[in-house]
């Protein structure tokens, strides 16, 4: 018995330990983002944001009120809430209000009060608080009535992460707060050339390479080639049909009769079924990590030699080499290296994405999603 609570200890400790290192890890990686704006003049802008801290989070500032007040946020595809910390959030009893920039009210002459709360859940937390009314300006772009949320609770996982807020760029028909989204208000109030936004992710420092989304457009100076189009088969999230996944070396072929498939970029991992994750994991080398669930990783040096993963969609093939779908995590010669394919089993590890309600197919284990975010929109290089 004692052996047996001594065993039992040591795992929890390491999950501990884990989970520390990862929150460090998540902490000590930068990067930098721009917002490209295609107005509606056509006048192309450039817009420097402050850096990441994570490594495929996109998030950027934006004001509120007037004049107005900073918050970084996450610009999540995979939500459609804006919502930011309530100056009147108990920092006493609460350190993710404590850690953040808050919004007042009383320090802006275009607040309004709209006399209704609100609840957003999310896979990790929730928030609640008041919702809002007030001018919202993003890369230059102001926003008029724009109804958000002012949250006076946050859940504490939130207390680790840089960014203040989140602002959700899926649909509105998904929103927790049942109002019209930034980007719906951008297009309706004619700011934007085109009802369009694009993701150019990197994983860069460099300025020069920095991470981009350009709002009324594209950008082409950041692609080469043509989309590939597909369309939205659920009206509440960016979801479509996907042919297949297949190994390139021929090994496997996964995702056999299609599956639903929800663009994410709140998120940095491809999350699909467990029995099929966990065996494409299997077939590429992958060790499964001892305490916890669905989570396998790579000797780093043969991470290289790893095969190409396909995702066909449309019947195009977007192929991401062993580099993108693995996470390098550490500091010097402290290097781990997860593999990004997990199961629907680990979402838990998936702090910004809002859990889906309801799920498509009905639940996590028919949830046939093996690809979402950043595969789709832009390989990390």
């Amino acid at each position: 018995m004692r052996m047996r609570m001594m065993m039992v200890m040591m795992m929890m400790m390491m999950m501990m330990m884990m989970m520390m290192m990862m929150m460090m890890m998540m902490k000590m990686m930068m990067m930098k983002m721009v917002i490209n704006v295609t107005k509606r003049q056509l006048v192309s802008a450039l817009y420097f944001v402050s850096n990441f801290t994570i490594q495929a989070q996109v998030y950027g500032p934006i004001t509120i009120g007037t004049p107005g007040q900073v918050f970084n946020v996450v610009f999540d595809t995979g939500s459609s809430d804006l919502w930011v910390p309530s100056s009147r959030c108990p920092k006493g009893r609460n350190t993710a209000c404590r850690n953040h920039n808050t919004y007042n009210g009383k320090l802006s002459s275009t607040y309004k009060s709209i006399g209704k709360y609100f609840n957003a859940t999310y896979e990790a937390g929730h928030v609640f608080g008041h919702l809002r009314k007030d001018s919202v300006t993003v890369a230059g772009i102001r926003i008029e009535h724009q109804i958000f949320g002012e949250a006076i609770h946050e859940s504490e996982i939130f207390a680790a992460n840089f960014p203040d807020g989140i602002l959700g760029m899926g649909i509105s028909s998904m929103a927790a707060l049942k109002q019209a989204t930034v980007f719906e208000n951008m297009v309706s109030q004619g700011m934007l050339a085109a009802p369009v936004f694009s993701f150019y992710l990197s994983r860069s420092e460099s300025a020069a390479e920095a991470s981009v989304l350009t709002l009324g457009g594209t950008n082409p100076g950041l692609y080469t080639g043509n989309f590939t189009y597909i369309d939205v088969t659920v009206p509440r999230f960016w979801e479509f049909k996907m042919d297949r996944v297949e190994l390139a070396d021929g090994r496997g072929t996964f995702c056999k009769r299609r599956c639903n498939t929800i663009v994410d970029s709140g998120t940095t991992l491809i999350v699909g079924p467990m029995k099929e994750t966990n065996e494409l994991n299997r077939m590429l080398g992958g060790k499964l990590m001892l305490g916890v669930l669905g989570v396998y990783h790579f000797n780093c040096s043969l991470v290289p030699g790893l095969p190409d993963v396909d995702f066909i969609v449309n019947g195009t093939k977007l192929t991401l080499t062993s580099r993108q779908y693995t996470l390098q995590l550490g500091v010097g010669s402290i290097v781990a290296c997860e593999s990004a394919l997990r199961s629907a089993g680990t979402l838990l590890s998936r702090v910004r994405a809002p859990l889906p309600a309801p799920w498509p197919d009905g639940g996590p284990e028919s949830l046939r999603s093996p690809c979402c975010g950043l595969a789709i929109y832009k390989k990390l290089n």
